[in-house]
Protein backbone atom coordinates (compact mmCIF):
# COMPACT_ATOMS: atom_id res chain seq x y z
CA UNK A 1 0.00 0.00 0.00
CA UNK A 2 3.00 2.25 0.11
CA UNK A 3 3.40 4.78 -2.66
CA UNK A 4 6.82 5.12 -4.20
CA UNK A 5 7.55 8.27 -6.17
CA UNK A 6 10.54 8.52 -8.46
CA UNK A 7 12.07 11.98 -8.50
CA UNK A 8 15.09 13.70 -9.92
CA UNK A 9 17.01 16.08 -7.66
CA UNK A 10 19.31 18.51 -9.45
CA UNK A 11 22.35 19.97 -7.68
CA UNK A 12 23.12 23.70 -7.75
CA UNK A 13 25.61 23.20 -10.58
CA UNK A 14 22.78 21.82 -12.71
CA UNK A 15 25.23 19.32 -14.16
CA UNK A 16 24.56 16.22 -12.05
CA UNK A 17 21.26 14.68 -10.97
CA UNK A 18 20.48 11.73 -8.71
CA UNK A 19 17.38 9.59 -8.48
CA UNK A 20 15.55 9.74 -5.16
CA UNK A 21 12.77 7.59 -3.79
CA UNK A 22 10.07 9.29 -1.73
CA UNK A 23 7.86 7.08 0.42
CA UNK A 24 4.47 8.35 1.60
CA UNK A 25 3.10 6.31 4.50
CA UNK A 26 0.77 6.42 7.47
CA UNK A 27 -1.89 4.69 9.51
CA UNK A 28 -5.17 5.14 11.37
CA UNK A 29 -5.23 3.21 14.66
CA UNK A 30 -8.42 3.34 16.75
CA UNK A 31 -9.64 1.48 19.84
CA UNK A 32 -13.07 1.06 21.39
CA UNK A 33 -12.45 0.39 25.07
CA UNK A 34 -14.60 -0.08 28.16
CA UNK A 35 -13.03 0.38 31.59
CA UNK A 36 -14.28 -0.40 35.08
CA UNK A 37 -12.93 0.86 38.43
CA UNK A 38 -15.30 -1.22 40.62
CA UNK A 39 -17.98 1.49 40.81
CA UNK A 40 -18.21 2.98 37.31
CA UNK A 41 -18.20 1.65 33.74
CA UNK A 42 -17.17 3.96 30.90
CA UNK A 43 -16.75 3.41 27.15
CA UNK A 44 -14.60 5.57 24.87
CA UNK A 45 -13.19 5.61 21.35
CA UNK A 46 -9.51 6.52 21.45
CA UNK A 47 -6.41 6.86 19.31
CA UNK A 48 -4.27 3.85 20.21
CA UNK A 49 -1.08 5.24 21.79
CA UNK A 50 0.76 1.93 21.35
CA UNK A 51 1.22 3.27 17.80
CA UNK A 52 -0.57 6.54 17.10
CA UNK A 53 -2.51 7.71 14.05
CA UNK A 54 0.01 9.41 11.77
CA UNK A 55 1.06 10.34 8.25
CA UNK A 56 4.55 10.96 6.92
CA UNK A 57 6.92 11.26 4.01
CA UNK A 58 10.52 10.08 3.80
CA UNK A 59 13.10 10.07 1.09
CA UNK A 60 16.60 8.77 0.39
CA UNK A 61 19.12 9.97 -2.18
CA UNK A 62 22.26 8.14 -3.23
CA UNK A 63 25.32 10.41 -3.10
CA UNK A 64 28.84 9.91 -4.55
CA UNK A 65 31.38 7.64 -2.85
CA UNK A 66 28.78 5.34 -1.29
CA UNK A 67 27.10 7.96 0.90
CA UNK A 68 23.34 8.36 1.32
CA UNK A 69 21.27 11.33 2.50
CA UNK A 70 17.81 10.97 3.95
CA UNK A 71 14.95 13.10 5.18
CA UNK A 72 11.78 12.24 7.10
CA UNK A 73 8.82 14.37 8.12
CA UNK A 74 5.97 12.78 10.07
CA UNK A 75 2.87 14.23 11.73
CA UNK A 76 0.79 12.70 14.49
CA UNK A 77 -2.98 13.28 14.42
CA UNK A 78 -4.71 12.66 17.75
CA UNK A 79 -8.25 13.47 18.90
CA UNK A 80 -8.49 11.10 21.90
CA UNK A 81 -5.12 9.91 23.17
CA UNK A 82 -5.56 6.48 24.79
CA UNK A 83 -2.95 7.31 27.44
CA UNK A 84 -4.20 10.73 28.59
CA UNK A 85 -7.81 11.21 27.43
CA UNK A 86 -9.56 8.58 29.56
CA UNK A 87 -10.92 10.37 32.63
CA UNK A 88 -12.62 8.56 35.50
CA UNK A 89 -15.86 10.13 36.73
CA UNK A 90 -15.39 12.22 39.84
CA UNK A 91 -18.80 11.01 41.02
CA UNK A 92 -19.44 7.24 40.97
CA UNK A 93 -22.05 6.26 38.38
CA UNK A 94 -21.84 9.75 36.88
CA UNK A 95 -22.04 10.84 33.25
CA UNK A 96 -19.94 9.28 30.53
CA UNK A 97 -16.49 10.53 29.64
CA UNK A 98 -17.11 13.55 27.38
CA UNK A 99 -16.14 13.49 23.72
CA UNK A 100 -12.89 15.22 22.83
CA UNK A 101 -13.58 18.65 21.33
CA UNK A 102 -10.26 19.20 19.57
CA UNK A 103 -7.77 17.37 17.39
CA UNK A 104 -4.05 17.81 17.91
CA UNK A 105 -1.68 17.72 14.93
CA UNK A 106 1.98 17.75 15.89
CA UNK A 107 5.28 17.00 14.23
CA UNK A 108 6.48 13.60 15.39
CA UNK A 109 9.58 13.26 13.22
CA UNK A 110 11.59 15.97 11.43
CA UNK A 111 14.93 14.33 10.68
CA UNK A 112 17.89 14.67 8.33
CA UNK A 113 20.38 11.79 8.01
CA UNK A 114 23.65 11.19 6.21
CA UNK A 115 25.80 8.08 6.23
CA UNK A 116 27.24 5.08 4.47
CA UNK A 117 26.79 1.32 4.83
CA UNK A 118 30.30 0.88 6.18
CA UNK A 119 30.33 3.93 8.48
CA UNK A 120 26.83 4.08 9.94
CA UNK A 121 24.33 6.93 9.94
CA UNK A 122 24.32 10.34 11.65
CA UNK A 123 21.01 12.11 12.33
CA UNK A 124 19.98 15.65 13.24
CA UNK A 125 16.51 16.88 14.18
CA UNK A 126 13.55 15.24 15.91
CA UNK A 127 13.63 11.45 15.97
CA UNK A 128 13.67 8.38 18.23
CA UNK A 129 16.39 8.37 20.88
CA UNK A 130 18.79 5.44 21.25
CA UNK A 131 16.73 3.84 24.03
CA UNK A 132 13.36 4.39 22.38
CA UNK A 133 11.65 1.00 22.24
CA UNK A 134 14.52 -0.78 24.00
CA UNK A 135 12.05 -2.37 26.44
CA UNK A 136 9.50 -3.10 23.68
CA UNK A 137 11.44 -5.61 21.55
CA UNK A 138 8.86 -8.30 20.81
CA UNK A 139 8.87 -11.03 18.15
CA UNK A 140 5.44 -12.29 19.21
CA UNK A 141 2.00 -11.22 18.08
CA UNK A 142 -0.84 -9.02 19.40
CA UNK A 143 1.50 -6.02 19.42
CA UNK A 144 -1.32 -3.62 18.45
CA UNK A 145 -2.74 -3.73 21.97
CA UNK A 146 -0.17 -5.51 24.17
CA UNK A 147 3.36 -4.65 25.30
CA UNK A 148 5.41 -3.43 28.23
CA UNK A 149 4.04 0.13 27.85
CA UNK A 150 0.89 -0.82 29.76
CA UNK A 151 0.08 2.80 30.70
CA UNK A 152 -0.42 3.76 27.05
CA UNK A 153 -3.99 2.50 27.38
CA UNK A 154 -5.65 4.33 30.25
CA UNK A 155 -2.66 6.05 31.84
CA UNK A 156 -4.77 8.97 33.11
CA UNK A 157 -7.34 6.79 34.92
CA UNK A 158 -7.56 7.41 38.66
CA UNK A 159 -7.99 4.63 41.20
CA UNK A 160 -11.05 4.45 43.43
CA UNK A 161 -10.35 4.46 47.18
CA UNK A 162 -13.04 2.32 48.82
CA UNK A 163 -12.09 3.52 52.30
CA UNK A 164 -12.46 7.20 51.43
CA UNK A 165 -15.41 6.48 49.11
CA UNK A 166 -13.90 8.57 46.34
CA UNK A 167 -11.26 8.78 43.62
CA UNK A 168 -7.64 9.19 44.67
CA UNK A 169 -5.20 11.51 42.87
CA UNK A 170 -3.00 8.52 41.98
CA UNK A 171 -3.28 7.55 38.30
CA UNK A 172 -2.29 4.47 36.35
CA UNK A 173 0.54 6.47 34.78
CA UNK A 174 1.96 7.37 38.19
CA UNK A 175 2.42 3.67 39.01
CA UNK A 176 3.49 2.29 35.61
CA UNK A 177 6.45 3.19 33.35
CA UNK A 178 8.36 0.90 30.97
CA UNK A 179 11.51 3.05 31.06
CA UNK A 180 12.34 3.65 27.40
CA UNK A 181 13.07 6.78 25.39
CA UNK A 182 13.34 10.20 26.97
CA UNK A 183 11.85 10.50 30.46
CA UNK A 184 9.77 13.59 31.17
CA UNK A 185 9.84 14.47 34.87
CA UNK A 186 7.74 17.63 34.55
CA UNK A 187 4.39 15.78 34.79
CA UNK A 188 4.12 14.41 38.32
CA UNK A 189 7.48 12.81 37.87
CA UNK A 190 6.80 10.37 35.04
CA UNK A 191 6.23 10.08 31.30
CA UNK A 192 8.06 9.21 28.09
CA UNK A 193 8.66 10.98 24.79
CA UNK A 194 8.99 8.69 21.77
CA UNK A 195 10.72 11.34 19.65
CA UNK A 196 13.23 13.98 20.79
CA UNK A 197 15.27 16.87 19.39
CA UNK A 198 18.78 15.49 19.27
CA UNK A 199 21.89 14.54 17.35
CA UNK A 200 22.37 10.82 16.97
CA UNK A 201 24.36 7.97 15.47
CA UNK A 202 23.56 4.39 14.45
CA UNK A 203 26.40 2.04 13.62
CA UNK A 204 26.40 -0.48 10.78
CA UNK A 205 24.93 -3.87 11.70
CA UNK A 206 27.82 -6.26 12.32
CA UNK A 207 27.06 -9.93 13.03
CA UNK A 208 23.58 -8.91 14.14
CA UNK A 209 24.76 -6.17 16.54
CA UNK A 210 24.04 -2.44 16.23
CA UNK A 211 25.12 0.42 18.50
CA UNK A 212 22.99 3.56 18.85
CA UNK A 213 23.61 6.84 20.66
CA UNK A 214 21.88 10.23 21.05
CA UNK A 215 22.61 13.54 22.75
CA UNK A 216 19.32 15.31 23.46
CA UNK A 217 18.33 18.92 23.75
CA UNK A 218 18.31 19.61 27.47
CA UNK A 219 21.49 17.66 28.17
CA UNK A 220 20.27 14.08 28.58
CA UNK A 221 22.09 11.39 26.58
CA UNK A 222 21.60 7.69 26.01
CA UNK A 223 23.02 4.65 24.22
CA UNK A 224 21.80 1.17 23.36
CA UNK A 225 23.05 -2.08 21.91
CA UNK A 226 20.64 -4.15 19.77
CA UNK A 227 20.97 -7.71 18.50
CA UNK A 228 19.01 -9.78 15.98
CA UNK A 229 19.78 -13.31 14.82
CA UNK A 230 18.30 -16.54 13.45
CA UNK A 231 19.73 -19.55 15.26
CA UNK A 232 18.41 -22.82 13.93
CA UNK A 233 14.65 -22.86 14.49
CA UNK A 234 14.77 -19.79 16.74
CA UNK A 235 14.62 -16.07 16.03
CA UNK A 236 16.26 -13.92 18.69
CA UNK A 237 16.04 -10.18 19.27
CA UNK A 238 17.39 -8.25 22.26
CA UNK A 239 18.48 -4.82 23.39
CA UNK A 240 19.89 -3.06 26.41
CA UNK A 241 20.05 0.68 26.98
CA UNK A 242 21.69 3.23 29.26
CA UNK A 243 20.20 6.68 29.92
CA UNK A 244 21.95 9.55 31.77
CA UNK A 245 19.84 12.37 33.17
CA UNK A 246 21.14 15.92 33.02
CA UNK A 247 21.64 17.85 36.28
CA UNK A 248 18.83 20.16 35.16
CA UNK A 249 15.29 18.79 34.80
CA UNK A 250 13.08 19.70 31.84
CA UNK A 251 11.66 22.82 33.51
CA UNK A 252 15.16 24.36 33.76
CA UNK A 253 15.21 24.66 37.54
CA UNK A 254 18.31 23.39 39.38
CA UNK A 255 17.89 19.97 40.92
CA UNK A 256 17.44 20.03 44.65
CA UNK A 257 16.21 17.83 47.43
CA UNK A 258 15.89 14.08 47.22
CA UNK A 259 14.70 11.31 44.91
CA UNK A 260 16.43 12.87 41.88
CA UNK A 261 16.87 10.47 38.91
CA UNK A 262 20.53 9.98 38.03
CA UNK A 263 20.70 7.18 35.46
CA UNK A 264 18.65 4.34 34.02
CA UNK A 265 19.36 0.83 32.71
CA UNK A 266 16.65 -1.06 30.84
CA UNK A 267 16.20 -3.61 28.08
CA UNK A 268 14.28 -6.55 26.67
CA UNK A 269 14.77 -9.90 24.95
CA UNK A 270 12.41 -11.88 22.74
CA UNK A 271 12.63 -15.33 21.18
CA UNK A 272 10.32 -17.00 18.65
CA UNK A 273 10.28 -20.63 17.49
CA UNK A 274 9.37 -21.65 13.96
CA UNK A 275 6.32 -23.37 15.43
CA UNK A 276 4.86 -19.94 16.31
CA UNK A 277 5.56 -20.02 20.04
CA UNK A 278 7.21 -16.89 21.46
CA UNK A 279 8.41 -15.50 24.78
CA UNK A 280 9.41 -11.95 25.70
CA UNK A 281 10.85 -10.34 28.83
CA UNK A 282 11.64 -6.72 29.71
CA UNK A 283 13.16 -4.97 32.71
CA UNK A 284 14.31 -1.56 33.90
CA UNK A 285 15.72 0.32 36.88
CA UNK A 286 16.09 4.06 37.53
CA UNK A 287 18.90 4.84 39.97
CA UNK A 288 18.07 7.76 42.27
CA UNK A 289 20.39 10.38 43.72
CA UNK A 290 19.83 11.33 47.37
CA UNK A 291 16.85 9.03 47.96
CA UNK A 292 14.70 9.61 51.01
CA UNK A 293 14.95 7.07 53.80
CA UNK A 294 13.03 3.95 52.79
CA UNK A 295 12.65 5.02 49.16
CA UNK A 296 13.73 2.38 46.65
CA UNK A 297 14.94 2.77 43.08
CA UNK A 298 12.02 2.53 40.61
CA UNK A 299 12.01 -0.75 38.68
CA UNK A 300 9.80 -2.91 36.52
CA UNK A 301 9.63 -6.43 35.08
CA UNK A 302 7.45 -7.65 32.24
CA UNK A 303 6.87 -11.03 30.58
CA UNK A 304 4.76 -12.06 27.61
CA UNK A 305 4.02 -15.46 26.04
CA UNK A 306 2.34 -15.96 22.69
CA UNK A 307 1.46 -18.22 19.80
CA UNK A 308 0.94 -17.42 16.11
CA UNK A 309 -0.53 -19.44 13.27
CA UNK A 310 -1.61 -18.38 9.79
CA UNK A 311 -2.77 -14.76 10.21
CA UNK A 312 -3.80 -15.15 13.86
CA UNK A 313 -2.03 -14.56 17.17
CA UNK A 314 -2.85 -14.91 20.87
CA UNK A 315 -0.85 -13.77 23.90
CA UNK A 316 -0.84 -13.36 27.66
CA UNK A 317 1.38 -11.00 29.65
CA UNK A 318 2.27 -10.03 33.21
CA UNK A 319 3.83 -6.83 34.56
CA UNK A 320 5.26 -5.75 37.90
CA UNK A 321 6.00 -2.04 38.48
CA UNK A 322 7.52 -0.92 41.79
CA UNK A 323 8.16 2.59 43.18
CA UNK A 324 7.77 4.18 39.75
CA UNK A 325 7.04 7.52 41.41
CA UNK A 326 9.32 7.62 44.48
CA UNK A 327 7.32 10.51 45.94
CA UNK A 328 4.41 8.13 46.50
CA UNK A 329 4.29 5.86 49.54
CA UNK A 330 5.92 2.79 47.92
CA UNK A 331 3.30 2.72 45.19
CA UNK A 332 3.31 -0.30 42.91
CA UNK A 333 1.11 -2.07 40.39
CA UNK A 334 0.68 -5.58 39.04
CA UNK A 335 -0.84 -6.07 35.58
CA UNK A 336 -2.29 -8.99 33.66
CA UNK A 337 -3.47 -9.00 30.04
CA UNK A 338 -4.77 -11.48 27.49
CA UNK A 339 -5.43 -10.70 23.85
CA UNK A 340 -5.73 -11.85 20.25
CA UNK A 341 -5.01 -10.31 16.86
CA UNK A 342 -5.64 -11.06 13.19
CA UNK A 343 -3.47 -9.57 10.44
CA UNK A 344 -5.52 -9.57 7.24
CA UNK A 345 -2.78 -8.32 4.93
CA UNK A 346 -2.34 -4.99 3.12
CA UNK A 347 -1.72 -3.29 6.46
CA UNK A 348 -5.09 -4.16 8.00
CA UNK A 349 -5.29 -5.74 11.46
CA UNK A 350 -7.92 -6.26 14.16
CA UNK A 351 -7.27 -7.03 17.82
CA UNK A 352 -9.04 -7.49 21.15
CA UNK A 353 -7.73 -7.49 24.71
CA UNK A 354 -8.61 -7.65 28.41
CA UNK A 355 -6.34 -6.04 31.03
CA UNK A 356 -6.44 -5.87 34.83
CA UNK A 357 -4.38 -3.34 36.81
CA UNK A 358 -3.98 -3.97 40.54
CA UNK A 359 -2.47 -1.07 42.56
CA UNK A 360 -0.99 -1.03 46.06
CA UNK A 361 0.72 1.42 48.42
CA UNK A 362 1.98 1.33 51.99
CA UNK A 363 -0.65 3.89 52.97
CA UNK A 364 -2.91 1.87 55.28
CA UNK A 365 -5.53 4.61 55.18
CA UNK A 366 -6.25 3.83 51.53
CA UNK A 367 -7.69 0.80 49.74
CA UNK A 368 -7.37 1.19 45.98
CA UNK A 369 -9.63 -0.89 43.76
CA UNK A 370 -8.48 -2.61 40.55
CA UNK A 371 -9.08 -1.12 37.12
CA UNK A 372 -10.10 -3.43 34.27
CA UNK A 373 -10.11 -2.60 30.56
CA UNK A 374 -11.76 -4.47 27.69
CA UNK A 375 -11.21 -3.29 24.14
CA UNK A 376 -11.23 -3.96 20.40
CA UNK A 377 -8.82 -2.30 17.97
CA UNK A 378 -8.74 -1.63 14.22
CA UNK A 379 -5.53 -0.55 12.49
CA UNK A 380 -5.14 0.32 8.80
CA UNK A 381 -1.66 1.13 7.46
CA UNK A 382 -0.81 2.54 4.04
Amino acid sequence: MKKLISASLVLCSATVSYAAEVDVYGQVNKTFVTFNDSVTNESVIVDNDFSSTRIGVRGTEILPNGFKAGVALEFQIVSNDSETSMVTDQVPNGSSTPESTSTEISDRIARITIGADTLGTFALGKFASATDGVTEIDLGGVKDVMGSAVDRMGGSLRFYDSQAQGYDAITVGALIDNMEGQDDFSNNGRGNSDQVNAVGYRSPIVSGFQLRGTFMQGGDYDASLRYNAKIGTLKLAAGIGYYKYNDLPNDGAPTAGTNVPEQRVSGSVSVKHDSGLSATAAFGTIYLENPDSGVKDPEFYYTKFGYEWDKYAIAVDFGSFTDIDPDLNNGSAETFSVGGQADWGRGISTAAFYRNIQPSTDDLAKTHEDISLLGVNLRVKF
